[in-house]
């Protein structure tokens, strides 16, 4: 529990740290390639009915030292800003497919970092001069029913050469428009000067179609981006994400899946617990102790010292602390389990006394077979077969809603790294509180309340950090819209994770012989937890012996603390089986339990990692006004020589 609770609160103070991280896209800068000379850039671009763009580029190169071709790459995910007249910034997140459709040279197509790369040319082959003319539809999707604007960036801001004086344009459109609404921002990225002598612009209002040539040459860095109103209903279709959909009935056939399951599988029968003051017949401690959770500790194999102690089978001696002696008084019954057997024998090996600290290490492997040997002997009684495997993959299944998601929004977020990393440490975040959670519902008799309470509370907060935590990144991330706005389905998708949890969490279905002895143990941990001392003080009238004969099983559920102080109020005297290293005028419990549960048990076993007392913890689209800028629009890139 303390590295649990250390772990979360790492991942608290990280998390904390990175949703105040929200980094903007910015150009790198631009390096000249010396190995080439660009010589001439033309661009002729087809507007298409539906917002589409049709890409053609014709790039004349003299390589200057021997190359094999050119490489270009085309942005498929990114922004496109725009400004009012009063200077207020919009920003619409978009991703585009593109589509090569003609290359006059041999190519490789491939993604990286968020752009299409084309490279063209062979590596056999090296050229000194050559023409690479190639085509490519690029068909944007965003969110809002349309985007009628020409946004497209004509000239990269990141082709690393000088686009040279002649280089020209065309732009033809599918229908009639105001040419004279076009604008042309030249330089490098963000600048919005426009474009004025540097570009000789030529309008057919017949053919709809606006070209111009370059009248000089562009520095490096410097690229240009045509920006304008087309009118109200002026591209056809919808361009919008719908990846979206998917995931979302993804994440509803898992939910209705999880639900199946569990209702038919996985719900337990209610367990009504009866009043008990008795131990059960039948059931030693560490049987017990593997009933109540599904796992045999160090502390439930111990719990059969006291156990046979209080059946006569071997008397417990503190000669002082640390030095404890164990007296075999008697051999068990001929219809003992085997377990308890195997464990009694070799813990004497025919001795009538033994020294506990001479075993030490010695004992551990006997320990450990113990435990195989009771799980072998109740494992079909305990749970259900099909609701533990059913279990294991409902818990797969829980994750694979956020999964899906947080892999959606990477996919069409900005190459920026922030999603993917907030996600993973949420995936965590996520795992470890349903991890704890399916424990703490394992672990639910053999823990105290006040544990009960801590665990349920870090559960919350586990999920409180990867749930609504993660959904504050991402809305904030969307109102600054460097995110599309899905926030409908991460709702949808962190509601559905929560359903799927709780009902992974208590998965897991205990059999009908279970349910009965669940019955009789939980009245007995309620006894010894809740009763109260005027209530066990006049049972201790009459039976002052029952007292002793719990005291094992309430080792195994965690209330040996609890239990003794109870019976130190009570001025219980200690069992005539337990002589105790007495240093007070009268005995305490706690001398019992610091006896058996620290002493024996640290000596006879390996130590595990686990809580003291307590089993281990395992398992619509805007209207942008005014203007954009250069390189704000659709395409762009930039690319160099190979």
């Amino acid at each position: 529990m303390k590295k649990i609770a250390a772990l979360g609160t790492f991942f608290l103070f990280f998390f904390v740290a990175l949703i105040g991280w929200n980094s903007c896209y910015v150009q790198a800068a631009v390096e000249n390639d010396s190995n080439m000379k660009t010589e001439k850039y033309d661009v002729d671009i087809v507007v298409e009915k539906d917002g589409s763009y049709t890409v053609t580029e014709k790039i004349k190169v003299h390589f200057l030292n021997p190359r094999h071709g050119i490489y270009r790459y085309i942005p498929y995910k990114g922004k496109i800003i725009t400004y009012d007249k009063d200077k207020t910034k919009h920003s619409m997140v978009y991703y585009a497919g593109i589509d090569m459709e003609d290359s006059n040279i041999d190519y490789d197509k491939s993604e990286e970092n968020g752009n299409v790369v084309l490279r063209f040319g062979s590596e056999d082959v090296t050229v000194s001069r050559a023409t690479y003319k190639f085509s490519y539809r690029l068909t944007p999707t965003y969110q809002g029913e349309t985007y009628n604007r020409a946004y497209f960036n004509i000239f990269p801001t990141q082709w690393k050469n000088k686009i040279p004086a002649g280089s020209s344009f065309k732009i033809h459109f599918p229908k009639k428009t105001d040419l004279n609404q076009l604008y042309f921002y030249e330089g490098a990225y963000g600048d919005a000067t426009q474009a004025g002598n540097d570009i000789r612009i030529t309008k057919d209002d017949k053919q709809n179609v606006i070209s111009g040539t370059l009248q000089k040459d562009f520095n490096l860095g410097s690229g240009m981006t045509c920006y304008g109103q087309l009118g109200d209903g002026y591209f056809t279709g919808n361009a919008q994400p719908g990846l979206h959909k998917t995931v979302f009935a993804f994440s509803m056939v898992l939910l209705i899946f999880t639900l199946f399951a569990f209702f038919k599988f996985g719900k337990d029968e209610k367990i009504i617990p009866s009043i008990q003051y008795q131990p059960p017949e039948g059931l030693d401690s560490a049987a017990v102790g593997y009933i109540i959770d599904g796992s045999v500790e160090n502390r439930d194999i111990v719990s059969l010292i006291l156990y046979w102690a209080d059946h006569g089978n071997l008397r417990i001696q503190e000669k002082k602390k640390g030095k404890v002696t164990l007296i075999h008084l008697k051999d068990l019954p001929k219809n003992t389990p085997k377990y308890q057997k195997l464990m009694f024998n070799n813990l004497f090996e025919k001795k009538k006394s033994i020294e506990v600290a001479s075993m030490e290490y010695k004992f551990a492997d006997t320990m450990e077979l113990v435990k195989d040997k009771i799980q072998y002997y109740y494992k079909h009684k305990i749970y259900t077969h099909i609701s533990s495997a059913v279990r294991v993959v409902a818990f797969i299944l829980s994750l694979l809603p956020l999964i899906t998601f947080w892999l959606m929004i990477e996919h069409y977020h900005l190459d920026k790294g922030g999603n993917l990393v907030l996600g993973i440490l949420c995936g965590i975040l996520y795992v470890i509180a349903l991890f704890l959670g399916c424990r703490t519902v394992d672990q639910w008799y053999s823990i105290t309340s006040k544990k009960r309470r801590i665990r349920i509370i870090l559960v919350i907060a586990l999920m409180v950090l990867a749930l609504p935590g993660y959904g504050s990144y991402y809305f904030s991330e969307v109102s600054n819209g460097n995110m599309f706005d899905f926030c409908w389905v991460y709702v949808a998708v962190a509601l559905i994770s929560l359903v799927c949890a709780v009902c992974t969490i208590f998965m897991k279905k205990r059999t009908s012989q279970c349910v009965q002895w669940m019955g009789y143990l939980a009245g007995l941990r309620d006894f010894i937890e809740t009763a109260e001392l005027d209530r066990m003080r006049v049972l201790a009238e009459d039976h002052p012996d029952m007292f002793y004969h719990i005291l094992p099983y309430a080792s195994v559920f965690g209330l040996f603390d609890i239990y003794a102080k109870k019976l130190d109020a009570l001025s219980i005297p200690a069992p005539s089986w337990y002589d105790p290293y007495v240093e007070d005028s009268y005995f305490r419990y706690g001398m019992l339990n610091h006896c058996i549960n620290h002493t024996v048990a640290q000596t006879l076993s390996v130590p595990e990692p686990s809580e003291s007392g307590s089993n281990s913890d395992g398992f619509s689209g805007g209207d942008f006004g005014g203007g954009g800028f250069s390189g704000g629009g659709f395409g762009g890139g930039g690319g160099g020589s190979w």
